[in-house]
């Protein structure tokens, strides 16, 4: 790929990532963030954890969708980025709706919601055990068996 002056590039949305069309001949799906990284089923990259793209050309016009500055709507892009004036993250200009993508990360999404709340519970009953009158786990657990279970539970709620 042949690289370019990327002050050259901002004023007109090209971007010095590889779109994943080296790979387009070899996987169906391809990552747009980690260059060299495709699949034979869409999913989520290995590397990064985004969702792979489908490899055969841009999208359909109807499901683009046109990113925009919130402080200058004259700068209009076909990709995300920072807006060329005032350096500004771009946002998308029409969202896509639930029906265009399917609902699957709302569900993944709304999943860690509910498990991470149902996680949290326990450890807020077991870090306000002292503080709350009437409330004593000594009986069931021993204090360093209470940390550690704290440490593990919310362990589990921050990195999934």
């Amino acid at each position: 790929m042949k690289r370019v002056d990327p002050s050259l590039c901002a004023d007109h949305g090209h971007d010095q990532r590889d779109t994943g069309a080296s790979i387009a001949a070899a996987k169906p799906y391809y990552c747009p963030m980690c260059p060299g990284i495709g699949s034979e089923a869409p999913g989520d990259c290995p590397k990064c954890g985004m969702r792979l793209e489908p490899a055969s050309g841009l999208r359909p016009r109807a499901l683009r969708t046109i990113y925009t500055c919130p402080m200058h709507p004259e700068i209009e892009r076909d990709r995300p980025g920072d807006c060329p004036i005032c350096g500004m993250a771009l946002e998308p200009k029409e969202r896509l709706t639930e029906e265009d993508w399917g609902d699957d990360e709302a569900k993944l999404l709304g999943r860690r919601f509910w498990a991470g709340v149902f996680l949290t519970i326990p450890v807020v009953l077991l870090a306000l055990e002292g503080m709350v009158p009437g409330v004593s786990f000594t009986g069931f657990l021993a204090p360093a068996v209470s940390n550690w279970v704290q440490l593990v539970l919310t362990t589990i709620i921050v990195f999934w």
